[in-house]
């Protein structure tokens, strides 16, 4: 299984049955951490690719006004390196859930899909 799609759309329904199969404890730990990973780190990039949204329709804003733009412009490239860390992480947590999932028996997602 290296499809993340229906491990995350049924990830709940995963842990239960991998426990409920007594499957390894550590790796369930694993599981659940890479998970909390990924999610919150996409949450971030969210917030921050919107943040970098917001400061290019305020930099058009200040270029129309011709207002400087020197402070706004370096919140910008703090933000796209932000964006950028954040970006090499959640893929980092995106392998990681690959390789876990990879160990997961291939039928377990068609039993638990709601």
């Amino acid at each position: 299984m290296t499809n993340l799609e229906p491990l995350l759309n049924h990830f709940d329904a995963v842990v239960a049955a991998l426990r409920q199969r007594h499957f390894d404890p550590e790796m369930i730990d694993d599981l659940k951490a890479v998970h909390k990973t990924f999610t919150r780190t996409g949450e971030e990039l969210k917030e921050a690719l919107d943040y970098q949204h917001q400061m290019e329709n305020l930099l058009r804003i200040y270029k129309k006004a011709d207002k400087d733009i020197e402070t706004l412009s370096a919140k910008m490239a703090t933000n796209r390196t932000r964006i950028a860390r954040l970006e090499e992480k959640r893929s980092q947590a995106a392998d990681a859930l690959r390789a876990l999932a990879r160990r997961l028996p291939d039928n377990l997602l068609k039993e638990n899909r709601a």
